[in-house]
């Protein structure tokens, strides 16, 4: 599943292959990644990050600019 710029549809067979619950346990949402990614998928990266609260917006930006270069130093090695 590649997750786009724009949403994309979501089919009957995608939501049947999702965990049958997501439970709480110890304060995290387990078996919610799955589902989110399905989310994302369906509303796209614009909508995404149109409903993203701009403090966090700064830190997802900080995060990938600090993940790629990461990576750049990971290929230098």
């Amino acid at each position: 599943m590649v997750i786009k710029e724009e949403g994309q549809r979501i089919t009957y067979s995608m939501l049947e292959a999702l965990p049958e619950k997501i439970e709480i346990i110890d304060g995290k949402l387990e078996g919610a990644d799955e589902f989110l990614l399905l989310s994302l998928y369906g509303i796209g990266i614009r909508e995404f990050l149109r409903i993203l609260p701009r403090e966090t917006e700064k830190m997802l930006i900080d995060l990938i600019k600090a993940d790629s270069e990461d990576n750049k130093m990971d290929v230098k090695k």
